[in-house]
């Protein structure tokens, strides 16, 4: 297979110690070369990073990989990881193009 560019979430969350906004910055910082942004919550945080992998399964075992690193050396504590997306920067920039449409039953 293709190395491909992928777009990676992981959300994780904790019932221990609350994360603080300047945190997640700081990982956003040292992930900064992988296009890194984030949305945060005192208890739950989710990243997306940007990964060149052979398929899916190598692109989230690649952005697990840098997501502990930098949490080790940030000395962060480590979360529970509780979902994962996995998607490639061309569906990504599909699903942003497409119109919002409300679900009907």
């Amino acid at each position: 297979m293709q190395s491909t560019e992928w777009a990676v979430v992981l959300e994780l969350a904790t019932d221990g110690p609350l994360l603080t906004q300047s945190s997640v910055e700081r990982v956003i910082e040292m992930l900064r070369d992988h296009q890194a942004s984030a949305l945060h919550n005192p208890d739950r945080y989710a990243l997306q990073i940007v990964v060149e992998a052979d398929g899916p399964v190598p692109a989230l075992q690649e952005a697990l990989a840098l997501h502990a690193d930098a949490i080790e050396t940030l000395r962060l504590p480590v979360w529970c990881l509780v979902r994962t997306e996995v998607m490639t920067l061309q569906e990504l920039a599909r699903g942003s193009e497409e119109p919002h449409r409300p679900w009907k039953q």
